[in-house]
């Protein structure tokens, strides 16, 4: 199991499961952007969601491409507290080490 994917497991069961994609509260997100910093690991982006019981919905303006910018941590926890008054859920893309961007 590469970094990325061993990192996320930590985190999965705090997840809502869907298809196979966890999607990660607010302060879980934080969470695994502060462990991401520690392990140096690149964040190439972040997606936020509205769910409910029946839908999965991710607007455009909550995309966060980070993949000319990988470890720049603090704009992952810029758009994460931008969305902190909404009830998004945030799925990651991360890589596996800094060769990786």
């Amino acid at each position: 199991m590469n970094p990325a994917e061993s990192l996320l497991n930590r985190f999965r069961q705090h997840a809502v499961r869907r298809l196979g994609t966890d999607y990660f509260c607010r302060r879980t997100a934080l969470d695994i952007v502060a462990r991401c910093e520690e392990m140096k690991l690149p964040i190439l982006g972040i997606d936020g969601y509205f769910l409910t019981e029946t839908t999965t919905h991710q607007p455009i303006e909550w995309i966060l491409d980070l993949s000319k910018s990988p470890l720049d941590y603090d704009a992952a926890r810029q758009f994460i507290e931008a969305g902190a008054a909404l009830p998004l859920f945030y799925e990651f893309v991360l890589g596996t080490h800094e060769g990786n961007m």
